[in-house]
């Protein structure tokens, strides 16, 4: 099933060729679809002719490694359909959000196709993020999500640790 969401705020991610989101003064739409053939996120902005495809990779690796593979790597087929559906469209941005410390770099992308994905950091969405306030009741939600995963190493193991000491430290008291 696909998810549709129309949204109108103002620039949360920056691209080198586009921005993810719209600005809210240019009141200009797009549609952002979840798990579209598997897309993580792809934003269809009809306007610009610009079609956006963010694969997100937190603590997995890319399914079907090579291209040469009897399975098509994710990224290849992400594409591919893209490049399909969105044929006309002038524009095509794809990225890889992953954190610093994933095994995934620009050298590990062995395909044409997969060497068109451009790899952002976790830390890098998260100056962004730092930088812009949007007035959203989930916006800070959403930012310490975001800055949870934009360590140098993977924190999940200290975060429980963390959680858990001071559950006893408030229970002590």
């Amino acid at each position: 099933m696909v998810k549709q969401k129309k949204s109108n705020k103002k620039d949360v991610v920056r691209h080198p060729f586009l921005c993810l989101s719209c600005r809210a003064k240019n009141k200009r739409r797009y549609l952002q679809y979840l798990e579209d053939y598997g897309i993580d996120i792809l934003i269809d902005d009809v306007q610009s002719s610009t079609v956006i495809v963010i694969e997100n990779k937190i603590k997995s690796e890319l399914n079907g490694r090579h291209s040469t593979d009897s399975i098509l790597n994710q990224l290849d087929k992400y594409y591919d359909y893209t490049e399909k559906k969105y044929a006309s469209y002038k524009n095509k941005v794809y990225l890889l959000l992953v954190p610093k410390y994933s095994r995934i770099t620009k050298d590990s992308l062995v395909s044409e196709k997969q060497k068109k994905f451009d790899i952002i950091h976790y830390d890098d969405l998260y100056n962004i993020l730092k930088e812009n306030n949007i007035e959203d009741k989930y916006y800070d939600d959403f930012v310490n999500a975001v800055k949870f995963h934009s360590s140098d190493s993977d924190n999940h193991f200290e975060e429980i640790m963390k959680r858990k000491m001071q559950k006893l430290i408030n229970e002590s008291k």
